[in-house]
């Protein structure tokens, strides 16, 4: 069987034991009494709790290979819990449908998009952006260990120039890329996806009638970045959902005092350190709050005596607790790097260095960003009244706030642009015109819990601005913000203000928005966005011969046809590199060699590591004294260059292989060396 072929087998049983360990975690969530939503919110998450734990643990004992044991274990258990619960399952099937012929618009609609969503995730490869992260799970992979220098000595933890930050999410890939697939990582991004959607439903009807609540749910599921970020491998999306969980978690534990949901909070709290170090930031706001809130509700006796009338459970939770806090990982970077943040300036985004000044031009930045009307509003009005929205928001910018505040806090030059992907797009216009009114209003207005939770998310807004200057990729750090504050729309739009025809439409201004944001992700687009929009326009005015050839173009822009419906996993890296170069050095390296890889964006690694199997890759630094050592270490076989310039060349090695950037089929530049046994005097 061809190796696309064994890649989709792989990648199917990963989603197989992924489902049955969700669906037996959803019976025995409303086996202890979670309604509907609350036990799909919550198994959504502790699934991919359990499977970061089990695989951090076999890598960070040295063993990857014995998380399969350990999966295949949880896998008997799950398909027996289900079997033995099964009648939950058997209601869920009849609250599904009667969901859909209660809302048989909306409904549907979700129904479709969900099944369309579901395929890109499964098929569709990962994007550029994500391979960075992806090519470091295929590190972990190569040396068995979640510290991909190796630790065989302490030269080679210095020589590693690259910070390792924070992997609860992070290596949940793992599950599909040790079998070399990416095929089904797209999951994870859409069980978060899904999570987000429960919990938001969950929350909203601690104070709005099933119909309220409803609505509210449609209105954050179709926030379009939350929509583009529900077929990724999830590194910013499932932080975001879990934030909701824990926000869910805390309602629960103060309702009813009890030691699950205890120790699914203080987990889940941890569980959301994962990434770059502003990841930090949400546990930092939330710890504090589900303490004020607990303590104040029932005291500190009441949870210290439940703690101890519970000592197996709260022991067993110890071990998940270690590994989701990352103290190996700060350990690590404290005796390695010199910090246990991992070496200056590795922060992984700018510091605002401008104080309350930046903070509050950076305020301002994102309030106008966040005015997110998506494109195809502002397409209308170029075409209709000759003026563009975003356009608008960019002359304020320019000249009222330029003037005042120039580039104070900001590291890159302020500009609006309403691109549908999941690097710079926003959360639509009811993320702009709902939930940021509706934490304002729950903070002013609110009982006192909803008051509390609007207080810790203004809180972690003011971290924002204030931490990080300002970029345009800054959005992904909003994600959570929005998540957690969806709900808040339920006690803004009381049934007095929302009637039944406002919710209809509602419903269908989001099953809009949403169909939108499924169609035309510019990353994964149905078919290519330019050049419909030309054909359109020759079709209006009338140059119908025309606009059959940009339809044609269209079409062939479509990411299923650009992938042959997910079967070339390398379409995107052919596009990125105009040629077929990873193909080519997997045909053209040794099976057993060693590669000594220079790049000058080191995302580009990710689709040889993936290409290229049982073949050792050596990350070799820029500078030539660091590369020979590094060389002189490692001696490696080949030399890969990847868009840069070898800073030597090695005596007696030979050129397999050049790609010119000059011509017309590679748009960058790079070349594959062989190098001579001699060469290391051997």
């Amino acid at each position: 069987m061809t190796d696309s072929i064994l890649g989709a087998i792989a990648a199917t049983i990963v989603t197989v034991e992924i489902g049955l360990l969700f669906f037996a975690g959803f019976a025995i969530f409303r086996s202890w009494g979670h309604t509907f939503a609350e036990a799909a919110a919550f198994a959504l998450i502790t699934t991919l709790m359990l499977l970061s734990c089990l695989l951090q643990v076999a890598f960070l004992i040295g063993n990857p290979s014995i998380s399969i044991v350990a999966e295949a274990a949880f896998t008997i258990l799950a398909v027996i819990m289900a079997y033995r619960l099964r009648r939950y399952l058997h209601q869920a099937k009849l609250v599904i449908r009667n969901f859909v012929s209660g809302h048989p618009v909306a409904g549907t609609v979700l129904l479709i998009c969900f099944g369309y969503l579901a395929m890109q995730a499964f098929l569709i490869p990962p994007d550029k952006i994500h391979w960075e992260n992806l090519g470091q799970v295929l590190r972990f992979q190569q040396y068995g260990s979640l510290f991909s220098t190796g630790l065989a000595t302490c030269d080679q933890a210095v020589e590693f120039d690259q910070a390792l930050f924070p992997v609860n999410t992070i290596i949940l890939p793992h599950l599909f890329l040790r079998f070399h697939t990416d095929m089904g990582i797209g999951l994870f991004g859409l069980m978060a996806y899904l999570s987000i959607g429960f919990s938001t439903y969950a929350l909203a009807r601690r104070y709005s009638w099933p119909p309220t609540a409803f609505t509210v749910t449609m209105v954050v599921m179709s926030f379009p970045r939350f929509v583009y970020m529900a077929t990724s491998p999830g590194y910013e999306i499932i932080p975001a959902a879990v934030a909701a969980f824990c926000l869910l978690a805390i309602y629960r534990v103060v309702e009813r005092p009890n030691i699950r949901d205890l120790l699914f909070l203080f987990l889940g709290i941890l569980f959301c350190i994962s990434g770059k170090w502003m990841c930090l930031a949400f546990p930092a706001v939330i710890l504090p709050l589900s303490l004020i809130l607990l303590f104040r509700r029932h005291g500190a006796l009441t949870w210290w005596k439940l703690i101890k009338d519970h000592r197996r459970p709260a022991l067993l939770a110890l071990l998940p607790a270690v590994i989701f806090s990352q103290t190996w990982l700060f350990i690590y970077n404290s005796v390695y790097r010199g910090s246990w943040l991992g070496p200056e300036g590795a922060a992984g985004f700018a510091y605002n260095t401008d104080g309350l000044y930046g903070a509050l031009a950076n305020m301002i930045r994102y309030f106008l960003e966040s005015a997110h009307f998506i494109r195809p509003v502002d397409i209308i009005c170029q075409w209709m009244v000759h003026f563009s929205i975003a356009g608008i928001f960019q002359k304020i910018y320019d000249f009222l706030i330029t003037p005042l505040f120039g580039n104070l806090g900001a590291a890159a030059s302020f500009k609006i642009a309403w691109i549908p992907s999941e690097t710079l797009s926003w959360f639509g216009p009811f993320g702009f015109f709902l939930v940021m009114p509706a934490v304002i209003y729950a903070l002013v207005r609110g009982p006192r819990r909803l008051k509390a939770t609007a207080i810790a998310l203004v809180g972690y807004l003011l971290l924002l601005v204030l931490i990080p200057a300002w970029t345009p990729e800054n959005v992904r750090f909003f994600s959570i913000l929005y998540a957690c504050g969806g709900f808040c729309i339920a006690f803004f739009l009381p049934p007095w203000r929302f009637t039944k025809r406002g919710k209809k439409g509602l419903q269908v201004a989001s099953a809009l928005l949403l169909v939108y944001a499924c169609s035309c992700n510019i990353m994964k687009p149905v078919i290519g966005i330019n050049p419909a929009l030309d054909g359109i326009k020759n079709l209006v005015v009338g140059k119908h011969s025309d606009s059959g050839k940009f339809f044609h173009d269209a079409a062939k822009k479509s990411v299923w046809i650009s992938t042959d419906w997910g079967r070339d996993r390398f379409a995107l890296s052919k596009n990125l590199f105009g040629d077929d170069r990873v193909t080519e050095c997997a045909g053209l390296i040794d099976t057993g060699s060693k590669v000594g890889a220079y790049y000058k964006d080191p995302a580009l690694i990710y689709p040889f590591l993936l290409a290229c199997k049982d073949i050792d890759f050596v990350l070799l630094p820029s500078k030539q004294v660091g590369a020979e050592k590094k060389i002189e270490l490692y001696k490696p076989d080949y030399l890969l260059c990847i868009d840069t310039d070898l800073p030597f060349f090695p005596a007696g090695s030979r050129k397999l292989k050049i790609w010119q950037s000059g011509k017309a089929d590679s748009t960058l530049k790079g070349f594959l060396i062989q190098l001579s046994r001699d060469y290391y005097g051997t």
